[in-house]
């Protein structure tokens, strides 16, 4: 069980020009107790190389296979 008190789940698919941003905002909130939930969605650009530079625990980067 998270001790988070926020979760936020972000799926995302060929999402490079815009996913550092959205995950810089979400760290830079003012309630620490957060999780972000990233999912990878199959994408075919660099979106997975992005998110894995991010080194904060809250983070937690799932990868599959596109859903459509």
């Amino acid at each position: 069980m998270s001790s988070a008190k926020v979760s936020v789940i972000i799926s995302v698919y060929n999402g490079a020009d815009y996913i550092r941003e959205s995950i810089e905002s979400l760290l830079a909130q003012t309630i620490s107790e957060i999780e972000i939930i990233a999912i990878d969605d199959g994408s075919t650009d660099n979106t997975s190389t992005l998110l894995k530079l991010f080194k904060d625990p809250r983070i937690k980067l799932y990868h599959q296979q596109n859903q459509g």
